[in-house]
Order: structure tokens, then sequence, then C-alpha cells
């Protein structure tokens, strides 16, 4: 009978553990003890519209990982997010984004049609996030780039906040912010400092009350 109960008692201990792990809402990420990991830039679904000047499509793939990694290296100075959705504290992990980014084919990353980008919807969002490789408990926050736009000189992307366990997407946004700067790494890398600065002093709050 001890044993039975022992068994029961373990299993129900099991069911809880995995409902807790994926238990993460909307809420969690408004809530300081939930942790979240920082995965990146996802550029694998996007495009660059528009004359890309001297720059072609393999040095290009090459420069997007060099944007991704602006935000890890230079986060305490310039790109701070875990200020931006007011925690204490958040975990970077870029290693999903550079994965993802390594493969793009560079033929076809360029295009000169202007039908090929702001084709990204939510519904989109939650296919791309439920085909990600994640585990572990808290919450995923990633830019899923929709284009880079020369014609604009703008990036459109997707800031999106997930259960890293069963990649529920919890909160996703639209932003479009311009690009600036001289070369093109730093021209393409000044949108996110843009976006991470609009979420702390404007989005943020919009979320805060919208969800929570």
């Amino acid at each position: 009978m001890n044993k039975l109960l022992y068994s029961f008692s373990f299993l129900f201990f099991l069911i809880w553990n995995v409902v807790s792990t994926n238990a993460q809402t909307v809420k969690d990420i408004f809530t300081d003890e939930t942790p979240i990991t920082y995965l990146g830039i996802d550029f694998s679904n996007s495009k660059f519209y528009g004359d890309p000047g001297t720059v072609d499509g393999n040095e290009m793939v090459n420069l997007l990982k060099k944007i991704n990694d602006v935000i890890v290296f230079e986060y305490a100075k310039k790109y701070n997010i875990a200020a931006a959705i007011k925690h204490s504290n958040i975990d970077l992990k870029i290693d999903l984004t550079d994965k993802l980014n390594v493969n793009i084919d560079d033929k076809k990353f360029i295009t000169y049609n202007p039908g090929d980008i702001n084709k990204l919807e939510e519904s989109d969002i939650n296919k791309i996030v439920g085909k990600y490789k994640t585990t572990g408990k808290g919450i995923g926050m990633i830019f899923i780039v929709d284009n880079m736009d020369k014609s604009q000189n703008s990036t459109t992307a997707w800031v999106t906040f997930f259960n890293l366990g069963n990649k529920k997407v919890l909160l996703t946004e639209k932003m479009t912010s311009k690009a600036a700067g001289f070369g093109f790494r730093n021209f393409w890398t000044k949108p996110f400092y843009d976006m991470i600065k609009d979420i702390k002093t404007t989005y943020y709050t919009k979320w805060n009350s919208k969800y929570n």
C-alpha cells in the first residue's frame, strides 16, 4: 500500500513539474522573478529589399552574424534589454539565431520585388516559433525580422516572447525603425537599438497595461 501511494505521489510530482515548466503566461513577462532568455535576431525569414550597394549576398549574410553579436557584446553599454523590460537580469544566448542565420541562402536573400517584404503575420510568427529547438523553463525573447528595406532605410521585425518549453507565443509586436550610421553593420544595427529603446519608453507600459 505504501509503495502504491509512493508511486502515485511520484507520478503526481512529475506531472506537476511538467505543467509548471510549461505554465508561463503573458503576465509572467512582467514579473521580475520569471527567467527570461534573450535569443537574438532571427533573419532566416527575412529579405533585404533594394540596392545593396557594394555588399553582395554572401557578404551580407556574414554581416548578419555581426549584427546579432553586437547586442550581446555591447549589451551593458547600449543594448540593455533587461532594463527595457524592467527585469533585474536576463540570460543572453544567441546560438539558436546564429545557427538559423548561417543557413540563409545568400542568393535568395536580396530582392527587388516589393511583394517579397512585409509578408509576416502573427500566424506566421506562431509557426516560426513552433519550429525552434528550445527547452527549459522561462520565457524566450527574440526579434524575428521581416525585412531590411533599403528604399526606406528601415528594418521591420516582430519582437516576440514565448514559452521556452512548449513554444507557445505569449506576446508578439510588429515594430519598424530607421537605419543609420556608417558601414553596413552599424547602419543595420541601429534599428534594433531604437526598438529596444522604444520598448523601454513606450511598448513595455502599453503591454503591461494591456496584458497585466
